[in-house]
């Protein structure tokens, strides 16, 4: 009986470790690998993109749809509040006064990111608001946090 010859890609060792199978087994995993991800990245889905629709003023549309899905959810005492700062301010009635937008914000300290010189603020996310407020003359934005117990003046 002849000895089998010794080769350094000996098939009778399955269970050697990955690092010493032969070369062309580790380069066969590596395509695998790349086939795949490359696959997985590069696959296009089925869904359909809608076409945009276009519009000769998107600001506005945008603005107009912030205004009616926020200002719904925005709490009545925030409004409350930001309506008689701009009174007591301007000394407009009642009456003039209209908030025009609000947005959900998220800002990055107590501070409500509109620190003053020497101010100490909490250094924590604070959940808020964003609200633009006119007396149909004059705007004001505002920042509040989510139950307007804390308000600062973003502009003049």
């Amino acid at each position: 009986m002849k000895p089998k010859p010794q080769d350094s890609a000996n098939q009778d060792q399955p269970d050697r470790p990955i690092y010493l199978q032969p070369p062309r087994v580790i380069f066969a995993l590596l395509i695998g690998v790349l086939a795949l991800v490359a696959y997985v990245v590069l696959v296009k889905t089925d869904s359909p993109t809608p076409d945009p629709i276009m519009v000769e003023n998107p600001e506005a549309v945008m603005i107009m749809d912030e205004t009616s899905q926020n200002l719904a959810d925005l709490p009545p005492e925030i409004t409350t509040k930001l309506r008689q700062d701009v009174i007591d301010r301007t000394g407009s009635s009642p009456d003039e006064i209209e908030i025009l937008a609000a947005e959900r914000q998220t800002w990055p300290n107590t501070c409500l990111g509109l620190a003053q010189p020497d101010e100490l603020c909490g250094q924590m996310l604070v959940d808020g608001w964003r609200v633009r407020v006119s007396d149909g003359q004059r705007h004001w934005l505002y920042r509040t946090n989510h139950n307007g117990q804390t308000f600062r003046l973003e502009t003049e």
